[in-house]
């Protein structure tokens, strides 16, 4: 029963940070955390995942545009948070990814 709570602690969290009131940067971190937190739930690495939508995709989730998406993607790579290789996404530092955004999920 407790991890379950807590489970639905994190999703709670993560969705208000992908829809809260947080900068876009922000927002698209929190996403590929709650990614990573899903892949981990599943049995899978947090750290390494195929990224299954498209940007423009990502960016109708998330309410930014598609270039958006693209520009702060690459934010977040200059910053070595992630890479990406094609669609898969490599999470370089998650501790510090985490420590952006400001919650800790995995």
């Amino acid at each position: 029963m407790k991890v379950i709570s807590q489970e639905l602690i994190n999703i709670q969290k993560s969705s208000l940070l992908m829809h809260g009131n947080i900068n876009s940067e922000e927002k698209i971190a929190a996403f590929i955390l709650n990614l990573a937190w899903r892949y981990q739930n599943s049995g899978y690495s947090c750290t390494e995942f195929k990224l299954n939508m498209t940007r423009t995709d990502i960016a109708d989730f998330l309410g930014l545009s598609k270039e958006s998406v693209i520009r702060l993607f690459k934010k977040l790579q200059q910053r070595k948070f992630i890479q990406f290789e094609g669609k898969n996404v490599n999470i370089i530092d998650i501790e510090a990814l985490q420590n952006f955004v400001g919650i800790k999920l995995i």
